[in-house]
């Protein structure tokens, strides 16, 4: 026995119904169909025409089929979860005939049972359906009681989405990361799918990360603990030292305050560090620094000075800007630092230290510190390797 049916738009239902001799169906029932059956094809199978339609009623649970009073009509039943029974048909009319749409579940899987007198063409439907399943069954009758019955089932099993929000299927997560924009698709990850833009699918798990166009791992090739940083066209990896900008400079040689209030700058001939965003000379007013990015700065610097027998004076450290480079040097206030030098026998000193502070500077502000003797009796020097700056950009 074998069966086929179509579902069409514009109100038309199962066109054709194929039927093999086999079934034993009279031409005294085929003709007893009226308008509904045109004729019997030479090759056994039954051509059903006309309209397949009428008034829609709605089974509950536990009721049946009153065929007399409803005949020709589409039924609805099932739908609501649990199990959904299709009680005995009454008033069974030779020839008639009806369609019976079971509704998809809701939200929960439904188990159908049907009248045990029904005869199925093909495979019966499925008992059980599962969220988003429906099935559309065609039954004609033979006969006067369910025993005559024939019923075919149609999209047995087929998922009825169209007729559902999308995010209505549990496996569907719309919500989480937001409503899907054009172009995107599904993924599935977590046990959901959810709507992500195509172009991030290359992020999706196993996916390498020189996939993204703008991330370059040629020209700078990754190592241990390096971390991401944007050069104006793409991702590079960087060490945790490369993504820090700092600078350091030291005092190269004596420099020495005789009995004098006034200020002197301290030339920084030698450099510990200096990265880019830094400039400095170790040959030409080696006591600048000029700043070559806007920003956020840690400014600190440590110097010791010392005097010989019987100095007794007090030092004076200070940081000085030139904003924009434009020649004229001011204190940078809070950023200072004294020390008290008193010697009583061979030569003594002391240390005075500026923990590093946070000021905002410009590119091409210049940076400089001197020092001077604020009681001006006495001579005070720094040497070598006596005096630090420290520099260090930070936002």
């Amino acid at each position: 026995m074998s069966g086929v049916a179509r579902n069409q738009r514009g109100g038309e239902n199962f066109s054709k119904a194929l039927v093999s001799g086999a079934l034993g169906v009279s031409h005294a029932f085929l003709d007893s169909l009226g308008n509904t059956v045109a004729k019997v094809l030479g090759d056994g199978s039954m051509d059903v025409s006309g309209e397949l339609r009428g008034p829609i009623g709605t089974i509950t649970d536990g009721s049946g089929i009153d065929w007399g009073a409803s005949n020709r009509t589409i039924f609805n039943t099932g739908g609501g979860g649990g199990t959904q029974t299709v009680a005995a048909s009454s008033n069974v009319t030779l020839g008639g005939w009806h369609i019976l749409v079971v509704s998809p579940p809701s939200t929960t899987a439904t188990t159908l049972v049907y009248p045990a007198g029904w005869t199925w063409l093909g495979d019966a439907a499925d008992t059980t359906l599962e969220v988003g399943q429906g099935h559309m069954i065609l039954l004609l009758s033979n006969g006067t009681s369910d025993a005559g019955v024939i019923a075919w089932c149609g999209h047995s099993a087929q998922s009825l989405i169209g007729l559902l929000e999308l995010d209505d299927l549990s496996d569907v997560d719309t919500v989480t990361l937001g409503p899907a924009a054009a172009g995107d698709v599904l993924y599935h990850g977590a046990g959901l799918f959810q709507p992500v833009a195509l172009s991030l699918l290359a992020m999706a798990p196993n996916a390498n990360v020189t996939a993204h166009a703008d991330v370059d791992m040629v020209s700078h090739a990754p190592a241990t603990g390096d971390l991401w940083q944007w050069n104006g066209t793409h991702w590079v990896p960087k060490s945790q030292r490369e993504l820090l900008q700092i600078a350091q400079f030291r005092r190269s040689g004596v420099l020495t305050i005789a009995s004098s209030t006034t200020p002197v700058v301290i030339g920084l001939a030698t450099e510990d560090f200096k990265d880019s965003d830094f400039t400095h000379s170790t040959s030409t007013n080696t006591e600048n620094v000029t700043i070559n990015t806007t920003g956020l700065y840690k400014i600190g610097f440590s110097g010791s000075p010392s005097g010989s027998a019987g100095t007794r004076d007090v030092v004076e450290f200070r940081v000085q800007r030139d904003p924009l480079g434009a020649g004229s040097f001011a204190n940078i206030p809070g950023f200072r630092a004294r020390s008290y030098v008193r010697v009583l026998g061979a030569s003594e000193g002391s240390t005075a230290s500026l923990s590093p502070e946070l000021v905002s500077l410009n590119a091409t502000d210049i940076i400089r510190c001197r020092m001077a003797c604020l009681d001006g009796t006495t001579t005070v020097s720094i040497g070598t390797n006596d005096f630090t700056l420290t520099l260090e950009r930070v936002g």
